[in-house]
């Protein structure tokens, strides 16, 4: 049986709100959401009058939103929904979410469904964001006890604690959007449904609203996403469906679409005329190792093919496996350094001393052609996390804070009289 836009008690257990979770989930032999062969067709009626008559004059004119689409979602899957604007991805999420019946084929959900497709709705602009927040849980299940006790909580996150007994109406609009965000997520439902909410608010709450994700999804929720971000949506699904004109272009892990889908954006292609057959992470002594202490050097050796001789150049960095930012970029054109032409060899990266804090990170190399610059779009090839590839490292530190472990000093005096 179907439960949407609620997480309460039911045939898949109890809902708990803030930090906790439901007691038990769909059992893991079956699907937690499935689409089998829908279509959802819109008639397109000219007049409000043939509307409310149900008569289109056009003779059946109708926008076809999805078209036969198939898919399964199971325990534990974070799957992403790209595509272009019109392409379906939001008219799949409320299909699933069962706000739009579809037309044609079947939608089937084990446990509770919830779908955040609108922060901007919900919250009464005339009371207070504690009493938003409580009427709010106990419309999604929770007792008035639960959802008293989950308020502190839910401001803390949305960062709104000092502001939570005033009324909304004299909130900013980020202010707005995080405590909506903070509510719709401190519940965990089996099918969570989100339609482009991956980064909300401002940097440091995006980052925050991210990882509240990345949790929901560890938790063992069925979680589908659909986003223009790719960055963020690759980084974090497990599964991506690319829609084109309602209907599955493609299917498969990250690694396995990205590369089409950046050229289907006019992002940049990649050619491998010239392959990276190695990648190795050294130290300074030339060991394999993923471990490092700051300031300590790091060495990244290519190992490489080409179909047809010719020169390159690189570019590496760093980025920050937390959120994908990148720390530490570097063009070999800047120095001077170009790969001259040839059937195979090997080029090595150096950092005499990585400037890093403690923390885990990704590293990235990616050859082109010296005279597009920094900036390519037609690549040769790539080694990176989004392309499948196992590139992150661990510093270790006595600084967590920041980005960057560099010098610094400290001093006090007294204040001149």
């Amino acid at each position: 049986m179907r439960t949407v836009a609620k997480a309460a008690s039911g045939a898949t257990g109890e809902a708990r709100i803030g930090t906790g979770a439901f007691d038990t989930l769909a059992p893991l032999s079956e699907h937690a959401l499935t689409l089998e062969r829908v279509t959802k067709v819109y008639p397109i009626f000219r007049t409000p009058l043939d509307y409310l008559r149900r008569h289109d004059p056009e003779g059946g004119r109708a926008a076809v939103a999805l078209d036969d689409v198939s898919l399964t979602v199971d325990r534990g899957e974070v799957v992403g929904v790209v595509g272009r604007n019109g392409a379906g991805k939001s008219t799949l999420l409320r299909v699933a979410a069962g706000i739009a019946p579809p037309t044609k084929g079947s939608v089937r959900a084990k446990g509770s469904v919830y779908p955040l497709l609108d922060l901007n709705s919900g919250l009464n602009l005339f009371i207070s964001g504690r009493r938003n927040a409580v009427q709010l849980l106990e419309l999604l299940g929770a007792t008035r006890r639960e959802a008293l006790d989950a308020v502190d909580d839910i401001a803390d996150f949305a960062g709104v604690r000092d502001a939570i007994d005033d009324p909304v109406r004299t909130y900013s609009t980020g202010m707005k959007i995080r405590l909506a965000f903070s509510i719709a997520t401190s519940i965990r439902p089996d099918v969570f449904l989100l339609d482009e909410v991956l980064a909300v608010g401002d940097e440091f709450f995006a980052e925050r609203s991210f990882e509240r994700i990345r949790e929901i999804a560890a938790g063992g929720r069925a979680t589908v996403i659909a986003s223009h971000d790719w960055n963020q949506t690759f980084r974090l699904c497990t599964r991506i469906v690319w829609l084109e004109d309602g209907r599955v272009r493609a299917e498969g892990a990250p690694h396995e679409i990205l590369h089409e889908y950046l050229a289907y954006l006019n992002a940049f292609e990649l050619t491998k005329q010239v392959r990276i057959e190695r990648v190795d992470v050294c130290d300074d002594s030339g060991e394999q190792r993923r471990e490092f202490d700051s300031g300590e050097a790091l060495r990244i050796r290519v190992a490489y093919r080409a179909d047809a001789a010719q020169p390159f150049a690189l570019t590496a960095g760093v980025m920050h496996s937390y959120n994908g930012q990148t720390l530490l970029a570097a063009w070999s054109g800047d120095d001077g350094f170009v790969v001259p032409a040839a059937a195979h060899g090997t080029v090595e990266i150096r950092y005499p001393a990585l400037p890093l804090v403690a923390g885990d990170y990704e590293l990235y190399v990616a050859l082109a052609t010296p005279e597009q610059g920094p900036w390519p779009t037609h690549h040769l090839d790539m080694w990176n996390p989004l392309c499948g590839h196992d590139t992150q490292i661990h510093v270790s530190g006595a600084r967590e804070t920041g980005f960057f472990d560099l010098p610094v000093s400290w001093s006090a005096g007294a204040l001149a009289a």
